[in-house]
C-alpha cells in the first residue's frame, strides 16, 4: 500500500468512525552481518461496530536479494540483504482487541476481503 493508498484509508477511517489515533514508530531491521534498513511502522486505532481495530503499515525499502555467507562453524552460514535504493516494501496488518483479555489478535482476512 503506497502513500497515496494509505492517505486514502485514513480519510475514509475518519470520515466512516469519527476519528482515529496514529502512532509512529522507527526501528530497524537487522541481518545476520550487522547491516541495518531502517524501518517505520504506522499504527492506526479506532473504534468500530467490529470493536477496537488497529491497522499497522510497515514501511521500508524492498529487500531485493538474501547473500548467503557460508562458513565451517555451527550455523552455516550468515545471512545478508542487498535492498534497493529507490523501492520501497509496504506490509498492512489488521487487529481487533480482544473485550476479553485486551490482547490484539491478527485479522486473517485476505487483502483483496479488506475494504473500509
Amino acid at each position: 500500500m503506497n502513500d497515496e493508498r494509505w492517505q486514502e484509508l485514513k480519510d475514509k477511517v475518519d470520515q466512516r468512525f469519527g476519528g482515529f489515533e496514529l502512532k509512529v514508530a522507527e526501528d530497524n531491521l537487522e541481518d545476520d552481518l550487522g547491516h541495518k534498513i531502517p524501518q517505520r511502522t504506522e499504527s492506526m486505532t479506532f473504534n468500530s461496530p467490529l470493536g477496537e481495530i488497529r491497522i499497522d503499515r510497515t514501511s521500508h525499502q524492498k529487500i531485493i536479494d538474501r547473500k548467503s555467507h557460508y562458513h565451517k562453524g555451527a550455523g552455516g552460514s550468515d545471512i545478508e540483504y542487498v535492498v534497493s535504493e529507490d523501492e520501497m516494501s509496504y506490509k498492512i496488518a489488521v487487529y481487533k482487541k480482544d473485550e476479553v483479555t485486551g490482547d490484539w489478535e491478527l485479522f486473517d482476512l485476505p487483502p483483496e476481503k479488506m475494504s473500509f
